[in-house]
């Protein structure tokens, strides 16, 4: 799955600072390509603007990071990138109701930008208690270390019992048995996340 960023509208809702340095820019892009290489997804943010007036690309893990140059808006690139890329596999990411209409059109599920922060933050959570599943841990080491062993199984259940946590909430704000085709599609995306 690839998920496809509206860029300012994700970074202006989880900072509240009226204007964002390149810095926390960067320190936030950072954040999701971790999270995108630790879930095995692929992703492109896209910004309004850049310093030039062609498009400028760069990538941090699998995170492809892009502005859409000078006088241009992401929502126009965004568009024209469901136009071609529709039936892919896309999860748009934007709190815009104008661009998730323009994407339900093709068929594409969108998520708000509030809730797929909230998956980035469990995937780094680090004090989540709750229900643990039977989990299969995987060593990736020859080395004999029962605390680390254990430690690692404590926090692989935290996060498994989070993310269970944050679908039962969507599922029970949704009749699942007699949800649409498009909230189960939405429901299969976000338990990729």
């Amino acid at each position: 799955m690839k998920l496809l960023i509206d860029g300012y509208n994700l970074l202006k809702t989880i900072d509240k600072n009226k204007t964002l340095s390149y810095d926390s820019v960067n320190v936030y892009c950072n954040k999701l390509a971790t999270y995108l290489l630790h879930k095995q997804l692929e992703g492109i943010i896209v910004f309004d603007g850049g310093m030039s007036f062609l498009q400028e690309r760069s990538w941090q893990k699998e995170l492809e990071i892009l502005y859409v140059g000078r006088d241009r808006v992401a929502d126009t690139f965004i568009k024209e990138y469901l136009d071609v890329y529709w039936r892919q596999d896309l999860l748009l990411v934007s709190s815009d109701r104008e661009l998730n209409e323009y994407a339900q059109h093709y068929g594409v599920c969108s998520v708000d930008v509030q809730v797929f922060w909230e998956f980035v933050l469990a995937a780094t959570r680090s004090k989540k208690k709750g229900k643990v599943q039977n989990t299969q841990i995987i060593k990736m080491t020859d080395t004999e270390n029962d605390e680390l062993d254990q430690l690692m199984a404590q926090v692989t259940a935290r996060d498994i019992a989070y993310k269970n946590d944050m679908l039962e909430i969507y599922e029970s704000k949704t009749d699942v048995k007699h949800a649409s085709k498009t909230d189960k599609k939405l429901l299969q995306k976000m338990k990729k996340l």
